[in-house]
């Protein structure tokens, strides 16, 4: 079933919905906690408390399709909070002084950015689409990360059209041939600000109304990689900088919701 689908019947109260839809995201779920916390006990309660949030927060998310981020959002708060809370630092009995605090505050700093680095050395190393990902340089996630925060998720969402029956199909082959058989688009997705940059031709990501633009035509396959390509990358985008946004390393950026 599309996984739009198993949204809207979630946000509905449909608990066979809800679940077949944690089903899908469970292995990504598990791979996250598992680099950040080791333990299985730890990742286990890391799972249970996103399963617990997501059903009680689902009707909270504004545009179905950002789902996968949203929720990456919270299983990766959750697995953190995990690591800080089960880490232990031993105290003398007297009061601490600022030195100490300020010793304590800077090895919680460096413990955590050590786990994300393990992380990412993980991705790497897995040559799928998610080390394509965490090859990313730092313009480039920083492009789709704004293009994110700018757009206007309360007007828009989907696609400028409604897709036919055989490319809503070839658009789930095609999602499926990304993950799991390395079939990447050869250049990215075009960018723009308000849907009159949009000439009709090619495959476009619309910010004034957060809309994948496609022609009036039947779309290539070309064009639905380009898209399945950033859907996934703004989910990695997100938690990144989010993650970095936590950790006071871009204070300046806006925090997408």
């Amino acid at each position: 079933m599309n996984t739009e689908i198993l949204i809207q019947k979630a946000k509905m109260g449909n608990t066979d919905a809800f679940t077949e839809l944690m089903k899908l995201q469970m292995q990504t779920m598990y791979r996250t906690a598992k680099a950040i916390l080791m333990n299985d006990e730890d990742v286990s309660d890391a799972i249970q408390e996103t399963l617990l949030t997501c059903w009680e927060k689902l009707n909270e998310l504004k545009t179905d399709r950002y789902f996968k981020t949203w929720m990456t959002k919270i299983y990766s708060g959750q697995s953190v909070a995990i690591a800080a809370y089960t880490r232990t630092i031993y105290l003398p009995q007297k009061s601490l002084s600022d030195e100490e605090l300020l010793e304590i505050i800077d090895f919680n700093h460096k413990m955590t950015y050590s786990i994300y680095e393990k992380n990412q050395e993980r991705i790497l190393a897995q040559g799928n689409w998610e080390s394509r990902m965490a090859e990313m340089t730092d313009s480039e996630v920083d492009r789709i990360y704004l293009a994110y925060c700018a757009s206007n998720l309360e007007t828009g969402g989907g696609f400028s059209r409604a897709l036919r029956q055989e490319e809503n199909q070839r658009y789930e082959e095609l999602n499926e041939q990304y993950e799991n058989e390395g079939l990447y688009p050869e250049t990215e997705l075009n960018l723009i600000k308000t849907a009159d940059e949009y000439t009709g031709i090619g495959a476009a990501f619309c910010e004034e109304n957060s809309t994948y633009y496609i022609p009036d035509g039947a779309a290539s396959d070309f064009e639905f990689l380009q898209i399945i390509d950033f859907n996934h990358k703004i989910s990695y985008c997100f938690d990144r900088i989010h993650y970095e946004i936590m950790m006071g390393f871009r204070e300046d950026y806006p925090k997408a919701e």
